[in-house]
């Protein structure tokens, strides 16, 4: 049974042509199949003639990976021993934690705990041997999150980044970053709403 390649043009070659016509002279289920299938290329390329790529897009990134990608991570990053991201192995980030988490630096810092209590958190930065950072460690000495009940009396990993990199106190970043939210929803909502009025090419 003869099958042909994908086209990405528009037009059948002539041999394809040929073919097709031959198929729908010999009414062969199989020839049938290849008919359809030339038909339904040039009707798809003709309905949408740009390449197809979706745009990822998630909770993660609501503008699309694909056209707004996300910063890479510069290297890993850890809280304690638990691993956050490293730059092969960023998809559950959000866009706002990783550009935060590239400007961490090495120091100890006051953080406000979920409780609203103040406290002290250790941030170290392992080198190579060349001195390009390897990995970053938060709560790099274990306290505060040494167990289940210690790390869920955090706030969000955004929350803690935000007050060791910019020093925003919880209630200041909640209204940054809400604003910010607000803003990504609008824009994934008319995202939706134009990708629903665009033709839909034959199955």
């Amino acid at each position: 049974m003869q099958r042909f390649a994908q086209q990405t043009g528009f037009m059948p070659t002539l041999d394809q042509w040929a073919s097709l016509i031959e198929a729908i002279k010999s009414n062969k289920e199989a020839d049938t199949e290849v008919a359809a299938h030339i038909h339904a290329q040039a009707m798809k390329k003709a309905l949408r003639p740009e390449n197809e790529v979706a745009p990822a897009i998630s909770v993660y990134n609501p503008r699309g990976e694909t056209k707004y990608p996300r910063p890479k991570p510069t290297h890993i990053y850890m809280m304690a021993r638990y691993p956050i991201c490293d730059p092969g192995n960023y998809d559950t980030v959000m866009w706002s934690e990783i550009e935060l988490l590239n400007q961490v630096r090495p120091g100890e810092y006051m953080v406000t705990k979920a409780d609203g209590l103040d406290v002290k958190v250790l941030v170290k930065t392992e080198t190579d041997a060349a001195g390009k950072p390897f990995r970053t460690t938060l709560f790099a000495d274990g306290n505060g999150i040494q167990d289940d009940e210690a790390r869920n009396n955090w706030g969000s990993l955004l929350q803690i980044l935000s007050q060791i990199v910019i020093g925003e106190r919880p209630e200041q970043s909640y209204v940054r970053y809400q604003t910010i939210i607000d803003k990504q929803r609008d824009e994934l909502e008319a995202l939706k709403a134009q990708l629903a009025t665009m033709p839909q090419p034959a199955a």
